[in-house]
């Protein structure tokens, strides 16, 4: 309960939301607290503002995680239709999750998997992972096969796995808790 209360404690809740897939920036509202355009003449036209609705600290994370999901719900599946057309890797059905330990996953079913975390990537992670998951329908499994199957379409591969991998350490603590 105390370490609990220590990570409760040390989050810290952004005053606007980078997402680095598509370079974008967008102000939040909390309770209480002045828009995010006051002192300024007016909002620039159609500038979003995310509004949270709750003043108690685990509602507002789950508020930004969901507009987050909502961000990548539009966002990820065309990408991966995009990315399965140009490769021919044909996939079932795709679904935006909230993983904590997986960027995505593809099950034998060919269905795939995308964390709605990789809206905070960069578009050259997201593609790798896009990529990652699509080869899986060729091969469900991480054998040298596969692995030149994801060299075909990245061939930088590597690198990207390996900032994946580190990745987590510097998400934002209110996205993974």
């Amino acid at each position: 309960l105390a370490q609990q209360e220590r990570l409760r404690t040390s989050i810290q809740l952004p005053a606007e939301l980078t997402l680095a897939f598509d370079n974008s920036s967008t102000a939040i509202r909390y309770p209480g607290t002045a828009p995010p355009c006051q002192g300024e003449l007016f909002c620039a036209p159609g500038e979003e503002v995310i509004e949270i609705s709750s003043s108690r600290q685990h509602e507002a994370i789950a508020e930004l995680r969901d507009w987050i999901r909502r961000r990548a719900r539009q966002t990820l599946p065309p990408l991966l239709e995009q990315v399965a057309q140009q490769t021919g890797l044909r996939y079932n059905r795709v679904s935006i999750r909230s993983q904590k330990t997986r960027w995505g996953s593809c099950s034998s079913n060919n269905n795939i998997n995308l964390n709605a975390a990789l809206m905070l990537r960069s578009p050259e992670e997201v593609h790798y992972v896009v990529i990652h998951e699509l080869c899986h329908l060729r091969h469900m499994n991480h054998s040298k096969r596969y692995w030149q199957l994801v060299e075909q379409h990245v061939t930088n591969w590597s690198h990207i796995d390996k900032r994946l991998d580190q990745a987590w350490l510097t998400s934002p603590n209110w996205l993974l808790h």
